[in-house]
């Protein structure tokens, strides 16, 4: 038999084209995967894209789209440079200055809901600085006008409204970011989410100040909107009336925060957030004020909930920042005024107790009309004991609750806490606590002396140094309706100082008989 042999030289043409043929085959395959990683490094960036949707309700109807905003305060000659979609097969590059009522035209000339788009079509840094409505009443701003939006669905980036030199912290931040941006779409039912603030520490002034204010049919939020959650800095007014007067808010989305990370801040931080919000009846797991915070600002959370009256209770530990020592006017005055549905408060809220100095206005009708007919303080709330309350009013009408209100637990001269005599007009308790005509006048009080007793957790009523059999009965009904003790009966009667009158109580004071 006779074998064919190949010379050497052809051998090695073989084996490079067995190599050719293999790496022709592997080529394909790697710009694929190089591709799709280049796609999804393309996907963490954010879309930069803004859309609005719109429902023109007759034919040849003209929408205005707004070129409004106040970023950084400045109303007017803020350059916009937009490739605009607007919805029904036509698109324009649209440039120019805002204006403060003006806007941009267009003609639909079919009735119908449209989705515009707008995209930056040169710089694409605060791109989207020029859009937004604002507090007028005619062009762009006119209710007519807002009127006819729906909704937003998109996404809020930084990019949007800062510059790259803003974004990276070497620029300082702007103010008036998401100000205005849909004050008065009365019809507006879809929010944007946000996306990319994650890396954002500071805020200017007003940040989202009345961001959605006069929504009336908003209902909730879109899933992913979210205030910046890791800044430690925020200036005047952050979210002052960012949904007031949102009749129809219910809810909040799930994840939705105040940021929880800021040690500095400015007056105002969330005054009148959610004023005249009368539909919101919870708030999310979670929600609750900066709890880092020594010092703040005036007006930190007055009339946060004001006529929130479907607003039944708080997220459990929500509660003023505990550790503030100085705070400005107006801390939390009327903050929860005319909350006529308010069943309970949180157990630990209360107000800050290490706050010293003087102070007006300090909680000016905090709870004034407040209380549904379940309503009972808990046992943590009190005055601080430090302020000094004698210069001014800052406790008038504090709590004087709903007329719905039931009689309250607690007394009068608990909350008050050991606090000095306040100003001569403070007024601050009404009919509700069982114990008024024991405290001062200037509490709201009369001028009764309170009853001799004995010590503290002695179990001594009468104050005659004694345990007697009638003061363990007295301990026993004290257990069922403790209502029309004085503070001082009813510590004495607490025989194991854990703030009731219980049946532990009534055991100890008998070993006391015995």
């Amino acid at each position: 038999m006779r074998y064919l042999h190949l010379p050497k030289a052809r051998g090695w043409l073989c084996t490079m084209l067995i190599w050719m043929v293999a790496l022709a085959m592997l080529w394909p395959m790697t710009s694929v995967a190089d591709a799709s990683i280049s796609r999804a490094q393309e996907s963490t960036v954010p879309e930069q894209i803004f859309r609005l949707q719109v429902r023109m309700p007759v034919d040849w109807a003209v929408f205005l789209l707004p070129t409004s905003s106040v970023l950084d305060g400045v109303e007017h000659a803020k350059p916009y440079s937009w490739d605009v979609d607007w919805g029904d097969g036509s698109n324009t590059l649209e440039e120019g200055n805002s204006s403060m009522n003006g806007g941009i035209a267009h003609v639909y000339a079919l009735a119908g809901e449209y989705t515009i788009g707008i995209s930056p079509h040169s710089s694409t840094e605060a791109w989207l600085a020029a859009f937004g409505f604002h507090e007028g009443n005619t062009g762009s701003n006119g209710l007519p006008n807002k009127a006819l939006v729906l909704g937003a669905p998109c996404s809020l980036t930084p990019q949007m409204s800062r510059t790259n030199s803003q974004i990276d912290g070497t620029e300082a931040c702007p103010s008036f970011e998401w100000a205005y941006l849909f004050y008065g779409c009365n019809n507006l039912v879809e929010t944007p989410s946000t996306n990319g603030w994650n890396d954002i520490a500071n805020v200017g002034a007003y940040f989202a100040h009345s961001m959605f204010r006069n929504c009336t049919s908003l209902a909730t939020l879109a899933e992913g909107f979210d205030l910046p959650a890791n800044i430690t800095k925020a200036g005047y007014f952050f979210c002052y009336l960012m949904f007031s007067g949102c009749e129809g808010l219910r809810s909040l989305c799930a994840g939705f925060h105040l940021p929880q990370q800021i040690r500095l801040l400015e007056d105002g931080f969330a005054c009148e957030m959610f004023s005249g919000c009368t539909s919101l009846a919870a708030l999310p797991d979670g929600f609750n004020l900066p709890s880092s915070l020594t010092n703040v600002g005036g007006l930190f959370a007055a009339y946060m909930f004001y006529r929130c009256t479907s607003l039944a209770t708080l997220p459990d530990g929500f509660n003023l920042p505990p550790n503030i020592t100085a705070v400005g006017h107006g801390f939390v005055a009327q903050m929860f005024m005319y909350c006529t549905g308010l069943t309970s408060l949180p157990e630990g809220f209360t107000l800050p107790q290490n706050i010293m100095g003087e102070n007006g206005s300090f909680a000016y009708r905090m709870f004034f009309g407040a209380g549904s007919e379940a309503f009972q303080f808990n046992r943590d709330f009190r005055f601080p004991k430090g302020i000094n309350y004698s210069s001014n009013d800052p406790f008038y009408g504090a709590i004087c609750l709903s007329s719905n209100a039931p009689r309250q637990i607690r007394t009068a001269t608990s909350i008050i806490a050991g606090c000095l005599t306040p100003w001569s007009e403070c007024f601050t308790f009404d009919s509700h606590f069982s114990d008024l005509d024991y405290i001062h006048a200037n509490w709201g009080g009369g001028s009764k002396q309170p009853p001799i007793v004995g010590e503290q957790g002695s179990g001594d009523y009468n104050g005659d140094g004694l345990v007697s059999v009638d003061e363990v009965i007295i301990a026993l009904q004290s257990s069922l309706d403790a209502s029309g003790l004085h503070p001082l009966q009813a510590a004495a009667l607490d025989l194991d100082f854990d703030g009731y009158i219980t049946m532990s109580d009534v055991v100890l004071a008998l070993r006391r008989t015995v």
